[in-house]
């Protein structure tokens, strides 16, 4: 659509601005120099005044201003509702860096962030979002993830959840990273073929400690997929078995053991 802009010295026509508008628009008004505040709106013309036919050719002002008061108004509780709705999100901590593309941010070859800067609880303060999910690029040795995940932590008042994907073998960011005095624990379908639920619990246990030890309180794990598709190898390493009755009493075996070093815990993927 078109924009119109209308400065505390010009004087416009709301009523032949609303006329001529069709379809979405945005508005920027000041209401006789009254309006100490200059409200941005977007909107369309049947959604302001409902009951105006497209050929309607006269409209109050005053009638218009107490419009745009609330539609302002409901804006204003929309953003009040942020807060929650942020809580429904985990986010890539790279995606409270200002400078970074949305490439940058989603791409594995970019380096990672690895410390929060001032511009970053900037937008953390601003879009306080439900958790951080930490990556392989985000991760180089103890003392700097220690440091990152408190920083996380001490820039929100509302706690987040701080997690990471490890599995063990093929999705392991800390055992077996060179940074780190940690040993991974294997692929799970060998968990999975030994049948041993005890030592699947043992195993989740020891990640959530190490895990809690960096600062973390979720781990994307386990794996709860079923490995049956001939046609696909993609989870053949990542998963416990090749049926429900060989990979549930695993997943809920490595559930307790992550719960018992206060480790909360996602079985995935749904």
């Amino acid at each position: 659509g078109r924009f119109f802009l209308a400065g505390q010295r010009h004087q416009v026509s709301l009523i032949h601005l609303i006329q001529e508008m069709d379809g979405f628009f945005a508005l920027i008004v000041a209401v006789n120099n009254h309006v100490k505040h200059i409200a941005v709106l977007a909107f369309q013309r049947n959604e302001l005044f409902p009951r105006l036919g497209a050929g309607a050719n006269i409209v109050n002002q005053r009638q218009i201003a107490v419009r745009c008061q609330r539609v302002a108004a409901a804006r204003h509780a929309a953003e009040k509702k942020l807060p929650e709705v942020g809580q429904l999100f985990f986010i890539r901590p790279d995606a409270l860096d200002p400078a970074q593309t949305p490439g940058q941010i989603n791409s594995s070859e970019t380096e990672g962030v690895k410390t929060l800067t001032d511009d970053m609880r900037a937008v953390l303060a601003a879009y306080p979002v439900g958790g951080v999910a930490i990556f392989g690029k985000n991760i180089s040795d103890p003392e700097t993830l220690r440091a990152f995940t408190e920083q996380l932590r001490d820039a929100t008042t509302v706690p987040l959840f701080l997690g990471v994907d490890e599995e063990g073998g093929t999705v392991s960011r800390i055992g077996g990273n060179p940074g780190f005095a940690v040993t991974n624990v294997g692929d799970m379908c060998d968990v999975g073929t030994l049948g041993d639920t005890d030592y699947a619990r043992n195993i989740a246990a020891n990640i959530g400690s190490y895990l809690r030890d960096l600062g973390f309180n979720v781990d994307f794990a386990p794996d709860a997929d079923i490995a049956n598709n001939p046609a696909s190898d993609t989870m053949a390493l990542r998963s416990f078995g090749s049926s429900a009755a060989a990979v549930s009493p695993m997943v809920k075996a490595q559930v307790e053991g992550f719960l018992s070093s206060d480790m909360l815990c996602a079985a995935k993927h749904f």
